[in-house]
């Protein structure tokens, strides 16, 4: 095949030659001829054997240790995907079917191995879909005109945040970022002394949530500035802990006969100015756990997210 390439090009630069003569005046402004002195099909046939050499000794080095001489096709890329994404689903509703049985999934070897077979799946879509971590998203939002600040701070906000590594949290991050990525809308409804809190409209649409289990991870608690998600099962209503809250929707914390935790998916790391701005936002009436009144006028919108691939 190299060896057909490189005739073809001698072909072509010949006849390149016999279309476009020179005039004998133009001879004088042609560059020195190259210290390599051989012709041009000589020079090619080099290259190509060159080309061809390095190929054949990287298919080696690749086979030697232990790596696809040839990358996997896309057609076979994608039929692994929706294997995996199969696997998702069959180990979701296992989980699901063991949950209505009254099994108690965060103390049960088998809803933990099935909760397994959910992560893994998670983690492997996540990364096809979304590329390599960290995944770091703006969340722009927009202030009442009833904010008392108005006046001075304006309309707009926006903070970022971080999601929690796939390594801990992989079901909630994978579909935090179908979420985030494809918005469909929701606002800050709930001022409250340990949390502001967001509902999501159309939340029947949004993908795997609410959260099949209760995911959550030792290793990334309810530290002030993190983000969870609200409710039993939880999501897509998600909530910024104002206050530390390891203590109150850490494990245990919703209910005496069960150790689940609300799941914490991600964290602010910048921003945080925004985030004591939206302490001040108004209606928050005594008795209603701060969730604010006036039917929509003093409820913080959330405009959208946007993936922030430089954190710096």
């Amino acid at each position: 095949v190299l060896h057909r390439v490189a005739s073809v090009a001698m072909r072509r630069s010949a006849s390149r030659a016999q279309t476009l003569p020179l005039s004998s005046g133009e001879y004088q402004d042609l560059p020195r001829e190259p210290r390599y002195r051989g012709s041009d099909g000589s020079r090619i046939k080099c290259v190509a054997f060159a080309v061809g050499l390095a190929l054949l000794l990287g298919a080696y080095l690749r086979h030697v240790l232990g790596g696809s001489p040839t990358a996997e096709p896309p057609a076979a890329a994608y039929q692994s995907l929706e294997a995996v994404a199969e696997e998702l689903r069959d180990a979701v509703a296992s989980v699901k079917a063991l949950k209505a049985a009254g099994v108690k999934l965060e103390i049960s070897s088998e809803a933990q191995g099935e909760i397994q077979r959910v992560q893994d799946a998670a983690r492997t879509l996540c990364l096809a879909e979304f590329g390599q971590e960290p995944y770091v998203l703006d969340m722009a939002l927009a202030f009442p005109d009833t904010m008392p600040d108005a006046p001075q701070e304006g309309k707009y906000g926006t903070i970022r945040i971080e999601l929690a590594p796939l390594q801990y949290m992989p079901y909630a991050v994978y579909h935090v970022m179908k979420m985030f990525t494809n918005w469909p809308g929701g606002a800050f409804h709930r001022n409250a002394h340990h949390v502001k809190q967001a509902m999501v409209l159309r939340r029947k649409t949004v993908e795997g949530l609410p959260m099949p289990f209760q995911e959550y991870h030792a290793d990334y608690p309810h530290f002030e500035y993190t983000l969870g998600f609200a409710g039993r099962p939880g999501g897509p209503a998600f909530y910024i802990s104002t206050v530390d809250n390891r203590k109150n929707h850490g494990p245990g914390s919703q209910a005496k006969d069960t150790t689940e935790a609300d799941t914490c998916f991600g964290k602010v790391v910048a921003g945080f100015d925004v985030v004591a701005r939206m302490k001040l936002q108004p209606g928050a009436t005594p008795g209603t756990s701060g969730f604010v009144s006036g039917g929509g006028i003093n409820n913080i919108q959330i405009l959208g997210f946007e993936r922030v691939f430089d954190k710096q």
